[in-house]
């Protein structure tokens, strides 16, 4: 009786299906593995030590797969007073879990070697009930034979036989070389033709280790993969450890080379399946860095093959596990124990944007690399980014990050006015104010709840819009649920909108001509630019547009410095005075549309406007912040506009805004 065969190699090819989990063929000794015909008594040892020594690193899921390993480097055949002290070792396996395939099997050939025929035939009655069964038990006994034989392939190092007989004919030809240069006559002839022979030899080797999978043992690798996915597959299918299946996927990734999608249904590559298996074991208390490393090494070669911006975020995200090792799942700088991988992480993000752009998933994992990093202004930069490119669902996520990013800085004067600004901008993108109740992890309230009961205190003493009232309002009750100060305490927190009525009437000024002064004026400017939008938008201009021209987002990245002067909006002529002096100051001027400058700031400015284009020749950089309609009186010549309706759009075109800064 014998155990059912493989389909041929002609058959598959022939019929164009993988092996059907039906095909298994149980134990090591049937795949004619390397091990099994490695003679020299130091290579064995050696092979010995290797195993033994992954027997202690690797998880015990693959222990059996090596104790038979071990067994097929004593090959009865060559071997065989090693015999009975492998059967009483694969007995004892037997004891420890009956059903186990690959034992089974093996044990089998050992009984035939020593001709116990009747204790073989014994066995194979009981591999192929298991074989043959649909037992949800026997089905888990059959994938697991088939994962460890795929295990056993990834440990067998194909070609280590032939990169022997590489250099033993190399070693040959140098010996015969030597004795050919002092040899004559017939021996002189001979020897010759024997180097002649060997570099034919060393030929042939050399091609049979670069030829693609074309001969019978290839293709059994080959196969053993195809039945070491299927195997997962079932795996995946009935109640095993949810743990042990992604460990067998982990082992699966590295006999693929790491690179090859391990789920046609799920496209999961190889990086991916590591940082799962890594999060795995650190759940279970049983971390292992030496796979978070191996995650590292397969996401990096994921990305030479393909930049995909899917895989440069998961090799950052295990850039900052390894990073923050063993506290992986923490935030902020305590965490880490070792920068280096925060940027290794930050190198590759930066390649991928400079490559291909910017998306939310990328500006998200460089501001949680700054924040661990400490570089909380940074950090706080790329998260404005990710929430002007998230949609609603991430940005509440985002959100959180931006503000923690915030309340990490000092507390001044200009971080609070930061604050409210950022917290208007956000209200007004999502429309609602219901963010303010997970402004912070609900297990951070207490660390920052100084802070926040602070900025309220400050937001009584500067003027605020209608909404800023909402907010602080809104965040003065989510406060007093989390607090001990009593509703009466929290009475004196009273904020009513800024009575400055922004309504001009424009009048005729008398002003000193010329207003503006010519650049023939200024050998330097003493800033890079001034920017011009109404009141209702200059909380945005600052929270976001000034940040992000000042701030590095790229290794190459330039930075601009806005003018520091603050427009005077009180009345028609302190809202001149102030423009007039912030163009002059300035090199180049932004001008942001919205409806409502255009129905207020507008009819005060357009006349010191026209004439800075008259006088100045400069080209005026216009953003329009709303869809409207850009003035007449801006002469088109002098006119570069940038679209940020659309926040998708924005980074993108915060980006060709500092190239048209850049131009004299």
């Amino acid at each position: 009786m014998s155990i059912p065969k493989r389909n041929s190699k002609h058959e598959i090819e022939k019929h164009g299906v993988e092996p059907e989990f039906k095909d298994i063929n149980p134990g090591l000794f049937s795949m004619k593995l390397n091990l099994m015909y490695i003679a020299d008594h130091v290579q064995i040892e050696h092979k010995k030590i290797a195993l033994l020594a992954a027997k202690q690193e690797e998880h015990q899921i693959v222990h059996a797969a090596i104790d038979l390993m071990l067994t097929l480097l004593d090959n009865p055949l060559q071997n065989r007073r090693r015999i009975a002290q492998n059967i009483e070792k694969l007995e004892q396996n037997i004891k420890t879990n009956p059903k186990h395939l690959n034992t089974l099997a093996d044990l089998a050939v050992l009984y035939r070697t020593i001709n116990a025929e009747d204790k073989a035939v014994a066995l194979y009655e009981t591999t192929n009930a298991i074989l043959i069964s649909n037992d949800p038990n026997d089905i888990k006994e059959k994938a697991v034979c088939v994962l460890e034989q795929g295990y056993a392939v990834l440990c067998d190092e194909l070609s280590q036989n032939e990169f022997e007989a590489q250099h033993k004919l190399a070693d040959s030809l140098q010996r015969m070389q030597l004795e050919k240069n002092i040899s004559v006559g017939k021996k002189h002839d001979l020897l010759c033709q024997a180097s002649k022979h060997t570099i034919i030899a060393q030929q042939m080797v050399y091609r049979s280790l670069n030829c693609k999978i074309k001969d019978d043992v290839c293709y059994g690798k080959k196969s053993s993969m195809m039945l070491f996915k299927k195997g997962i597959d079932h795996l995946e299918n009935t109640a095993y450890p949810k743990e042990h299946v992604y460990i067998w996927k982990y082992y699966f990734a590295r006999a693929c080379n790491s690179v090859t999608l391990i789920s046609s249904t799920n496209d999961i590559t190889a990086c991916e399946l590591y940082l799962s298996v890594l999060e795995i074991y650190l759940k279970m208390i049983k971390a292992m860095p030496s796979i978070g490393h191996k995650a590292l090494e397969d996401g990096k070669a994921a990305i030479l093959v393909n930049l995909k911006g899917k895989d440069v975020c998961k090799v950052a995200e295990i850039c900052q596990r390894l990073a923050k090792f063993p506290k992986c799942f923490l935030c902020g700088p305590k965490a880490v124990t070792n920068k280096e991988y925060l940027h290794i992480a930050l190198d590759y993000l930066n390649q991928y944007i400079c490559a291909k752009g910017q998306t939310y998933t990328q500006a998200f994992a460089i501001g949680t690399i700054h924040f661990d990093m400490g570089k909380f202004r940074t950090a706080l930069e790329w998260h404005k980014r990710a929430f002007l490119l998230s949609d609603y669902k991430r940005a509440i996520s985002n959100v959180r990050k931006l503000c923690l990013c915030i309340l990490r800085l000092e507390e001044t004067k200009s971080v609070y006015i930061e604050f409210i600004n950022a917290l208007t901008f956000i209200a007004s993108k999502l429309q609602d104010l219901e963010f303010i109740n997970t402004l912070v992890p609900n297990s951070m309230w207490n660390e920052y709840l100084g802070k926040l009961l602070r900025f309220l205190d400050f937001l009584k003493t500067c003027p605020l819009t209608t909404k800023q009232v909402e907010i602080a309002e809104y965040l003065r009750n989510v406060l007093s649920k989390r607090t001990l100060i009593s509703v009466r305490q929290f009475r004196k927190y009273q904020y009513t909108p800024s009575t400055r009525n922004i309504e001009y009437e424009w009048r005729t000024l008398s002003f000193p001509h010329p207003v503006i002064e010519p650049a023939s004026d200024h050998l330097d400017f003493d800033y890079d630019y001034f920017a011009i939008m109404s009141y209702e938008n200059s909380g945005w201009i600052e929270c976001f547009l000034q940040q992000q021209l000042s701030t590095h987002m790229l290794y190459n990245d330039r930075t601009f410095t806005a003018c520091p002067d603050v427009i005077n909006y009180e009345s028609c002529s302190t809202l001149l005075e102030t423009t007039i002096n912030g163009i002059n100051k300035s090199q180049k001027v932004i001008l942001v549309l919205s409806n409502d400058f255009l129905t207020k700031e507008w009819n005060v400015l357009k006349s010191i406007i026209t004439e800075m284009l008259q006088r100045r020749q400069v080209i005026l950089l216009v953003i329009l912040l709303e869809n409207c309609d850009v003035p007449p009186e801006i002469d088109s010549e002098h006119l570069m506009c940038f679209d940020f309706t659309d926040e998708k759009n924005i980074p993108m075109e915060i980006h060709n805004l500092k190239l048209a800064l850049l131009s004299v």
